[in-house]
């Protein structure tokens, strides 16, 4: 796994989508699992993004999607998952991955 820091990060409000909060596990596996089968990635990749696990969704070459997991290390789960489909952003990881 690579480690990145992404700058910038949390300064300022998504440009695009709308942030909610899920708190139960079927929920959240759900929204997860429907967002896999929706798209088509030819490539996924394990990395770190500012010292959290991320997935890096590809379409042939092009980076078109990341989620970052936070990670709640006292119970062992996932605290929070932040989804990244916005392409500026996305050249923001692009460029430090």
């Amino acid at each position: 796994m690579k480690n990145k820091h992404i700058p910038g990060k949390g300064k300022r409000a998504p440009s695009e989508g709308t942030a909610m909060a899920i708190h139960d596990t079927a929920s959240i596996a759900q929204i997860l699992i429907t967002d896999y089968n929706q798209h088509k990635f030819t490539r996924v990749e394990l990395h770190q993004i500012n010292h959290q696990p991320a997935l890096l969704f590809y379409d042939n070459s092009v980076l078109v999607h990341c989620q970052v997991f936070e990670l709640d290390i006292h119970v062992l789960r996932i605290k929070r998952v932040f989804s990244i489909t916005n392409p500026q952003r996305l050249k923001n990881i692009f460029s430090y991955t």
